[in-house]
């Protein structure tokens, strides 16, 4: 057959396929994956990524429809990721490998925060000039927040006994004003929202951070459950792969990436702006600089492992329980 046969044989078969209202030359355009990503807390600066990536169509460029979803601390959004209800989720490490530890199937597979952001927040006020007067105290968090599982090893850090608090069920949004009020006296709250806390108490407020107390696992982790890992593992590399690239961006010019979530969110942009150039601090690190943004080192998540066996006097089972494998190691910190 000829070129000019050939022109007019694809030429017939595109008339016939008009004639008969078929798309048979057409390929059909393939749906987006739907995909939802299960927050730790209710929208802050620190997730800005995700809603700047979402806005610019960085997602949907690489076939996946996503959803964000608030959270209600890490211990609620751990079991709903673990039984399939949503695709990944954002949890503190800890509670991620105390869920292991119960068989709850979990794995870390992009370390968002590798320095832990809690502290411990009071009111000078209160009769509590130092973190040893928090002992006879209450300390208000919800029954999910990620201090409570290592609340042993913190109380032993500052010299007190871990029975020696009493823990008021408070809900994540209600914590400054309980604090406020009177009805509890500790917080333990995320530092990127220490603006918050400097704005509502001023010169009275006292502060530690875990770390001064030589608390520092790490922090917060992008995780899913080892089944989606395994029956979705390129959905989840493009996933992360744009994850990684927008916490690039927010480094780089985090005014337009924080705008986004504030405007879609209907908070102060000043505020989500403040919120995230806190939480800058507790991301950045030399192997997100020389390895990937998000990468684990090993050794660290074993002293993890240690401490959470330690307290909790359990064995953790089989591995893994973090994986460096779906990042994109060309996308480091700037």
């Amino acid at each position: 057959m000829n070129c000019i046969t050939r022109r007019l044989a694809v030429i017939a078969a595109a008339q016939i396929g008009i004639l008969l209202g078929t798309a048979a030359i057409a390929p059909a355009a393939q749906a987006a994956e739907k995909m939802t990503i299960l927050l730790n807390w209710v929208p802050q600066g620190d997730h800005s990524p995700y809603y700047y990536a979402r806005k610019m169509g960085w997602y949907a460029d690489e076939g996946i429809d996503l959803t964000i979803e608030g959270g209600r601390g890490s211990g609620a959004t751990i079991p709903r990721v673990a039984a399939g209800q949503v695709q990944v989720g954002i949890a503190d490490m800890a509670n991620i490998l105390e869920g292991r530890s119960k068989n709850i199937d979990a794995v870390g597979v992009m370390a968002l925060y590798v320095n832990t952001a809690f502290g411990l927040y009071w009111k000078k006020g209160g009769n509590i000039a130092s973190p040893k007067d928090i002992a006879g105290k209450k300390i208000g968090a919800p029954a999910g927040d990620a201090v409570r599982p290592i609340w042993p090893v913190i109380a032993k850090n500052i010299g007190i006994p871990a029975d020696s608090v009493t823990w008021v069920n408070i809900a994540p949004e209600a914590k400054v004003a309980s604090l406020q009020a009177g009805i509890i006296d500790v917080s333990p709250h995320l530092y990127s929202v220490h603006d918050v806390y400097e704005k509502s108490f001023g010169k009275d407020l006292g502060y530690v951070s875990l770390r001064e107390l030589g608390v520092n696992p790490y922090g917060l982790s992008i995780f899913t459950s080892g089944a989606y890992m395994k029956s979705n593992p390129e959905t989840l590399r493009k996933f992360l792969k744009v994850s990684q690239k927008a916490i690039r961006a927010c480094f780089e010019n985090p005014k337009p990436c924080t705008e986004v979530l504030a405007s879609e969110t209907s908070q102060n942009a000043e505020d989500v702006l403040a919120n995230w150039k806190r939480v800058e601090t507790l991301i950045a690190d030399d192997i997100g600089r020389k390895v990937a943004i998000g990468a684990y080192d090993p050794e660290r998540v074993q002293a993890d492992v240690a401490m959470i066996e330690t307290l909790f006097n359990v064995k953790l089972g089989p591995g893994p329980y973090f994986t460096n494998e779906y990042l994109d190691k060309s996308i480091k910190l700037p």
